[in-house]
């Protein structure tokens, strides 16, 4: 039972890298030997050179964004207690997170995953599938067989957008070689090769699909939003100065629906985060470059903040903080 289990893993994690492969290898070799060598001309040379370099292109950031993953609080051995319970102020995270991290639990503590035994950075999540806790998590891809999160996403968005560019090539070519085929009445003397008519097809299923997708996926990037956070509340920390604001359960907890995106910078800086600081870094198939301050900047544990919402919740922060004194001086007169 044991070993069917592990072949049924290995096949899932297997299939979806199959059958990528396939399209993309299959699309190519439709172009390449049952049109664009069948024709004189230079532009059928220069489109199907695009048709390789993309080919290759896309293939190559499809295997990054399964070989590098999103990252994980397990790779930081200093996030890691061993406690199987929530923390305490016994268990104080790291300094870098109580200090730099504005999410919390609904209970009002900083987030700690008891299957992993690790505290979770502000935007990780636990992968039920990949059992173990994703860096600024924004789904799990079966796709890919692989969660898609920090490290990952600049591959994952080449990805798409090479797809799409990839499916248009397929599509346009394949789509001028059908209508050469009935303008010039070929199809008199001999019959229009089927996998021609697939080409076309497939290209234009996937040019749809992965288009629109791409496009939500744009949508999200520009705003620095993942998917997850997209669908769940994000709550944020009542006071700014405590690891654990428990204590106010009366009290309305800030979140994203009532002070907006704490991680939305602007339309330009957000692409800036995750493709690069310039259009050299935007088409590399390489992780970006980033000059850090500490050894813990940008490695997807903390995450710069928006001005508007950080002066919200340095507001609120004051405002619970005179309220707790208060309170504090009314217990110890007591």
């Amino acid at each position: 039972m044991r070993c069917l289990e592990v072949l049924l893993c290995r096949i899932t994690v297997l299939f979806p890298k199959v059958l990528v492969v396939s399209l993309y290898s299959y699309a190519l070799y439709v172009e390449t030997v049952d049109i664009v060598f069948l024709k004189d001309g230079i532009l059928w040379s220069v489109g199907g050179a695009i048709s390789l370099i993309l080919y290759a292109y896309g293939l190559y950031t499809y295997f990054q964004v399964v070989r590098i993953g999103c990252g994980s609080p397990l790779d930081f051995p200093e996030l890691c207690t061993g406690l199987e319970e929530d923390s305490s102020f016994q268990n104080e995270p790291p300094q870098f997170i109580s200090e730099r991290s504005i999410q919390v639990k609904s209970a009002g503590t900083l987030r700690y995953c008891k299957k992993c035994h690790c505290w979770k950075p502000d935007r990780s999540h636990h992968c039920s599938s990949c059992n173990r806790c994703q860096l600024k998590m924004d789904h799990h891809c079966p796709w890919f067989a692989q969660c898609v999160g920090y490290r990952n996403y600049k591959f994952f968005i080449q990805f798409l957008i090479c797809t799409v560019l990839y499916s248009l090539v397929n599509l346009v070519i394949s789509g001028i070689d059908i209508y050469d085929f009935f303008k010039s009445e070929k199809y008199k003397e001999v019959t229009i090769l089927l996998n021609v008519i697939l080409l076309g097809v497939l290209a234009l299923t996937m040019f749809f699909a992965v288009g629109v997708f791409m496009g939500f996926t744009l949508y999200f990037l520009f705003h620095n939003m993942t998917t997850i956070e997209h669908y769940d509340m994000v709550r944020y920390r009542n006071n700014l100065n405590l690891i654990n604001d428990a204590y106010y359960s009366l009290s309305q907890q800030p979140n994203s629906d009532t002070m907006g995106n704490a991680f939305d910078l602007g339309w330009k800086q957000n692409w800036r985060e995750v493709m690069g600081a310039n259009w050299l870094e935007w088409i590399k198939p390489s992780e970006n470059q980033y000059k850090r301050m500490d050894y813990y900047d940008n490695r997807g544990l903390y995450f710069d903040v928006d001005n508007e919402v950080l002066t919200k919740l340095q507001r609120n922060t004051a405002l619970q903080q005179q309220l707790l004194d208060q309170l504090r001086q009314v217990q110890s007169r007591q």
